[in-house]
C-alpha cells in the first residue's frame, strides 16, 4: 500500500468537479486532490495509505 506500490499514479477526476476533500468511509481519513494537466486528480498512494479498499465521499467543494 502507499507510494512504495502506487508511485504517482492517480485517478483522473471528471472535468468540472468541484469536490478537494474525500473521505475513505472505511477508515475515515481525508483525502485531498491534486491538480496534474489543468485536471484534478486523487493520488493512490493516499487513498490506499493504509487501506487496500476503498469507499469515497466527497465532502469538501472548490
Amino acid at each position: 500500500m502507499g507510494p512504495a506500490v502506487w508511485g504517482e499514479d492517480a485517478v483522473l477526476l471528471p472535468a468540472g468537479d468541484g469536490g478537494r476533500l474525500y473521505r475513505n468511509l472505511f477508515t475515515g481519513e481525508i483525502v485531498e486532490t491534486t491538480e496534474r494537466e489543468g485536471r484534478r486528480t486523487l493520488p493512490l498512494a493516499a487513498v490506499f495509505s493504509r487501506f487496500p479498499v476503498t469507499m469515497l465521499e466527497r465532502v469538501g467543494g472548490a
